[in-house]
């Protein structure tokens, strides 16, 4: 599981705020994250029923140190029904399911224009990754199937970005992107019905790139 990519309107909303911001006249002394926190959220994608956030701890002027957590869940029933030609057969069928999804790890982030109220900055982060789902099916007969299945492995990555501190508030906003994303995962998947079950194990590596940004805003305090 995954959370939800960012939607072609919030990607073209975060470059236009950033490239607004970007437009409007600079002035020295942002807000100093020197020995602060601070608490992003992921706001890319409204209607996902993932969460994603960071918590920040200014270590220096130009360079922040990152918990990033990452959530997401699914759960609920499908009614579907299979129309079979021969013979002439109707059969409906229900689909319950429920799983998770979560990410937890360190990061770095380093500004390049930490004075002014605009900096681009990147982000080099390592996660843990954890995530088990189940699917139950029914049609009304003896024999009941299902699938239950979990993963857990790592994921590295560089990320790049854009802020904007606001003067008179410990506010910013983000246009945020995972550029380069590598990524190991052990899964194992277990198929049963009433009269066998069966067992697979698959290990595997990954890289994916991208440049979707998503909207984050932040509070520092």
């Amino acid at each position: 599981m995954s959370a939800a990519p960012p939607g072609p309107r919030n990607s073209i909303l975060a470059l236009l705020l950033l490239t607004l911001f970007a437009a409007s006249p600079q002035t020295a002394n942002a807000v100093p994250i020197d020995g602060k926190y601070g608490l992003g959220i992921d706001a890319g994608d409204l209607l996902s029923t993932g969460a994603e956030a960071a918590l920040i701890y200014g270590r220096s002027e130009k360079t922040a140190w990152l918990l990033l957590i990452n959530a997401s869940g699914s759960f609920g029933d499908t009614d579907f029904s299979r129309d079979y030609a021969t013979p002439d057969t109707l059969i409906e069928e229900t689909r319950g399911y429920d799983g998770f999804s979560i990410s937890l790890g360190p990061g770095v982030r380093k500004f390049i224009r930490s004075t002014e109220h605009f900096s681009p900055y990147f982000d080099l982060k390592l996660q843990g990754i954890r995530s088990v789902y189940t699917e139950d099916r029914s049609d009304g007969s003896p024999d009941s199937r299902g699938y239950r299945g979990s993963e857990w492995g790592v994921e590295g990555g560089f990320a790049i970005g854009a802020e904007y501190f606001f003067e008179k508030w410990p506010v910013s906003l983000a246009a945020h992107a995972n550029l380069v994303t590598a990524r190991y995962s052990h899964r194992v998947q277990k198929q049963y019905s009433s009269y066998s079950r069966n067992e697979s194990v698959d290990d595997s590596f990954s890289m994916s790139e991208g440049l979707g940004p998503r909207l984050q805003v932040r509070v520092y305090f």
